[in-house]
């Protein structure tokens, strides 16, 4: 079954509302976000830069904060992955799996896009430090992230599939040429909130076509 509950992301109330109708968790994907304007920092406002990092940033803090709350409320769950031993079992067992969602941008820079690369890579180091605190036993809930490159969401093409102009650079810079799919990135978050994952976290997976790389 899939629930569907609209509302703003970087609202405390809604954020509280949702979660009070989640009553317990095993994973997690946070992946709202948005793209900021074209502009060097000397000319974007103060409001840009909020609406950007209330979404990308503040709003993703405020969801994962929530769901570390419901996943140490699980008992350990231990992975019964092929031929692996009880005790195997155990060791790579996980009360719960967090995947944010940063970019191939929290990881090099961009021309005219600050904020929007600053916000990612909050993202990923708040990945990396909330790993330290609670991948750890007791905790044992891993905390990872994904960079992806262009993907064809709603956000980077229009209603004839076709790219943004100011994203088809990005796409012949990356060895592969082309734009993700977005079950491409889904498979890879599967595979971080599953026990197949075990012994990954804090790390930040690059799924962008090779364009870091180039």
């Amino acid at each position: 079954m899939v629930k569907t509950v609209t509302g703003n992301i970087s609202s405390p109330a809604f954020i509280t509302d949702l979660f009070s109708q989640i009553p317990s968790l095993d994973y997690a994907v946070n992946c709202a976000g948005v793209l900021g304007q074209e502009k060097p920092t000397a000319e974007v406002s103060l409001e840009e830069f909020d609406r950007v990092n209330a979404v990308n940033y503040r709003g993703l803090w405020m969801c994962v904060k929530e769901e570390l709350k419901l996943m140490l409320k699980n008992d350990i769950k231990p992975y019964y992955g092929f031929a692996i031993s009880e005790q195997d079992a155990k060791t790579r067992g996980q009360r719960g799996s967090i995947v944010n969602i940063a970019s191939q941008l929290g990881l090099v820079g961009k021309t005219q896009a600050s904020v929007y690369t600053a916000s990612k890579a909050a993202v990923l180091s708040m990945t990396r430090s909330d790993a330290i605190d609670y991948s750890k036993p007791p905790q044992q809930i891993r905390i990872n992230s994904i960079c992806p490159g262009v993907v064809a969401t709603g956000m980077t093409t229009n209603e004839a599939g076709e790219v943004s102009d100011r994203l088809k650079d990005a796409i012949h810079i990356a060895p592969m040429a082309r734009m993700g799919l977005p079950s491409e990135i889904a498979d890879a978050a599967v595979w971080l909130c599953s026990g197949e994952s075990s012994f990954v976290t804090g790390t930040g997976i690059v799924v962008d076509g090779g364009y870091v790389i180039n």
